[in-house]
């Protein structure tokens, strides 16, 4: 399971340092990643930082326990973003990279 979420994190800070995808997304301040907290809601979690992430992983069928998403959260700074994975429908891993 560790070596699982270890992947995603992986390929989501992959894929942004490569520049993929578009960003029409909330953007997320070191304030904001500071509130949330693990066992969190996806839901609770788009309330703090004021939008929806960038889907940039899933795995698992949706509803189940073994359902897992990786979003991505840019901030206002060059390459700085946040990468929330949940679980179940709850917040498992969060990385964050140069927000202020």
């Amino acid at each position: 399971m560790r070596v699982l979420f270890t992947l995603l994190i992986c390929v989501a800070i992959a894929i942004t340092a490569a520049g993929c995808g578009d960003a029409p997304n909330a953007k997320i301040t070191k304030a904001k990643f500071e509130k949330l907290e693990s066992g969190m809601t996806y839901e609770k979690a788009t309330e703090i930082i004021g939008g929806e992430g960038e889907l940039m992983a899933e795995t698992g069928k949706k509803g189940e326990e073994m359902y897992i998403v990786t979003y991505q959260y840019k901030g206002d700074g060059l390459g700085s973003n946040a990468i929330l994975v949940f679980q179940g429908g709850k917040l498992q891993v969060k990385s964050q990279n140069g927000l202020k």
